[in-house]
């Protein structure tokens, strides 16, 4: 069978319309109010990453009607556009567009209502800019028994942003794409696209089941360019009894593959509530925690989470430690209880030297069974400060803003262990060679494959952003010779994204070419360039 390729307008040789992207600002400016417009200007965007400045417009939608108006609009002052939720896309490119020449950003972050909860089965619909913070405000507020999807980027972060993303968490619905019931999303051409079973109107009916009829069109808004999303309806996990989490040190290395299939005959095997297990190397879990006598002792770090019943998990704890017999000296399990006596303990404690010891237990606890009950939070957001600790702010943490330099490298690994192995040896190679550390971390998707994530910190100087993408590139280009694809790229890598699979991204090509052959929306983005 011969291959044929369809191409998309190209992105790096059409260079930006700067002339009449003034003229655009002027026309949104008079259309929806100075109050909804930003730009011309430089200074508009931040990154974790050195970005030589450039012109951009910001534009802040407030409703569906808008989207099509500004779309339309920017259509006709030779525009291209990029629309993103809150723009907290921290290590992927935050709020930058892939390519240069698009310079009208859609700030979706003025459309945040929570538009309808159905308090009986969980199902909640939401616009772009309704954050997993207000979301758990939302349900706090109405004492309502779900749990917010979280994740460790910070209770500022797009719910819709991170589904469409095909983020995930360790809360009972770990696959945050997998909990969309539907979607609304404006195509290049102004039509509003639902799904087949969501509402014209916001307060119509909800779906209730994420597949419709007919044909299933929702994937291919997802890690795409191909619409801006206005509109999804999310499936919420009910609260479940209890929540606990389990953690166990191993301080052999050699101990990795048996680490490994223990971790898949817990998930796989065992029939135990566990909703996700994360599996760090030392050098993650100190730039996470920092080191002390513990941490520098441990080449790998177990984190586990069970949900259910008080007897179920009772039960589970048995099984937990038969899985890990002869692997780690001893399992411990936390609850909101353990905790709080641990809290009182360190009251009673003063400044003493115990009480030192014990404060970094007990912080660590409450961030980690927070996140994990659905209360997001900044807990696992100063990884992202590890060059830039200075000025990390004790709260309303903003990596871009703040100067952070940051990279993520998210391959899939097959749930082996001799893949993970294979695994570890390649990143710390690669790593290596440009200077870094390898703080590994394998978050398990399925029982049969982890997610790893990788994160690259550096100063975000042009240099140093320079050698961070080189050790990125080089990563993903070994990692896919080795069998581990990422699950996400990088804005900047989009041609490695595309570099493989010609077939896959020629159909990919084609739908895009389909829904929009102008290349309006986020050019570039998750398709073939065409250069």
């Amino acid at each position: 069978m011969s291959e044929t390729t369809t191409t998309v307008p190209p992105v790096s040789s059409v260079p930006a319309n700067v002339q009449g992207l003034a003229q655009f600002a002027a026309a949104a400016t008079q259309s929806f109010g100075a109050d909804k417009v930003d730009g011309p200007a430089p200074d508009l965007l931040s990154d974790t990453m050195h970005r030589a400045p450039s012109d951009h417009v910001l534009v802040r939608p407030g409703s569906t009607a808008e989207v099509q108006a500004a779309l339309e609009m920017a259509r006709a002052h030779g525009q291209t556009v990029h629309p993103y939720s809150t723009g907290r896309n921290w290590g992927y490119g935050s709020s930058y567009p892939v390519a240069d020449r698009t310079r009208v950003m859609l700030d979706l972050s003025a459309m945040n209502r929570i538009l309808n909860f159905d308090a009986d089965l969980g199902i909640v619909t939401v616009e772009p800019g309704v954050t997993q913070g207000d979301l758990a405000a939302f349900l706090s507020e109405r004492n309502a028994p779900f749990i917010t999807p979280t994740t460790g980027a910070g209770p500022t972060c797009s719910l819709i942003g991170n589904a469409l993303e095909r983020g995930y968490g360790l809360t009972p619905i770990s696959d945050h794409f997998g909990a969309v019931m539907g979607i609304e999303a404006v195509l290049a051409d102004g039509t509003v696209y639902r799904s087949p079973f969501m509402p014209e109107a916001p307060d119509g009916p909800q779906p209730v089941y994420k597949w419709g009829t007919g044909p299933y069109i929702d994937g291919v808004f997802s890690q795409a360019g191909n619409a801006v999303v206005t509109r999804m309806t999310l499936k919420l996990a009910p609260r479940p009894e209890q929540i606990e989490t389990f953690y166990f040190i191993v301080r052999d290395d050699a101990l990795l593959e048996q680490c490994i299939e223990a971790i898949r005959y817990m998930l796989l095997e065992s029939g135990m509530p566990i909703s996700g297990i994360n599996f760090v190397n030392g050098q993650r879990m100190k730039s996470q925690v920092g080191g002390d006598g513990t941490m520098d002792a441990a080449k790998w770090f177990g984190t586990g989470v069970l949900f259910g019943d008080k007897a179920i998990i009772k039960a589970s704890r048995n099984q937990v430690r038969k899985a890990l017999k002869g692997l780690v000296r001893r399992v411990f399990f936390i609850n909101e209880d353990r905790v709080g006596m641990a809290r009182k303990a360190l009251s009673l404690l003063g400044k003493s030297s115990l009480a030192a010891k014990l404060e970094p237990f007990v912080y660590n606890s409450e961030g980690l069974l927070g996140i994990l009950g659905g209360q997001p939070s900044e807990f696992g957001m100063p990884l992202a400060y590890a060059k830039n600790l200075d000025n990390m702010p004790a709260t309303g943490r903003h990596p871009a803003r703040d100067g952070c330099g940051l990279l993520w490298y998210v391959p899939i690994v097959p749930m082996r262990g001799a893949d993970a192995r294979r695994y570890a040896q390649m990143v710390q190679r690669v790593c290596g060679k440009y200077g870094f550390p390898d703080p590994i971390t394998f978050s398990s998707l399925s029982p049969t494959a982890f997610d790893s994530t990788v994160p690259l910190s550096f100063e975000p100087t042009e240099e140093g952003t320079a050698n961070a993408m080189a050790c990125l590139r080089e990563l993903i280009e070994e990692g896919r010779r080795e069998g581990f694809p990422p699950y996400r790229y990088h804005a900047a890598t989009m041609d490695l994204a595309t570099a493989s699979q010609p077939v896959f991204w020629d159909t990919a090509a084609r739908v895009k070419a389909a829904l929009d052959p102008d290349g309006l929306i986020s050019p570039g983005r998750y398709v073939p360039s065409g250069d």
